[in-house]
């Protein structure tokens, strides 16, 4: 019966082993989840760069094409 004491203190040891490993196993698949998440979210953020940059373009074609016609307007009205 002396060793009730010591069994005691290695089934705590072993209680609280048991819930450090369910702690690490919970933790390593949120981190997957993250991971994943973040993964999910670069790809959105480059796609939205990538739209943004097509836009910028189009917009400076459409600056550039505009500016030209009021270049043309101008020389017509100054021909006038």
């Amino acid at each position: 019966m002396e060793n009730s004491p010591l069994l005691q203190q290695f089934e705590l040891i072993e209680s609280k082993v048991e819930q450090l490993i369910e702690s690490c196993r919970y933790l390593e698949n949120e981190n997957r989840n993250l991971k994943g998440r973040v993964t999910q979210l670069e790809e959105e953020l480059l796609e939205k760069v990538e739209a943004e940059t097509k836009y910028k373009e189009v917009k400076s074609i459409i600056r550039n094409k505009i500016d030209n016609l009021m270049g043309k307007i101008e020389d017509i009205q100054k021909a006038t």
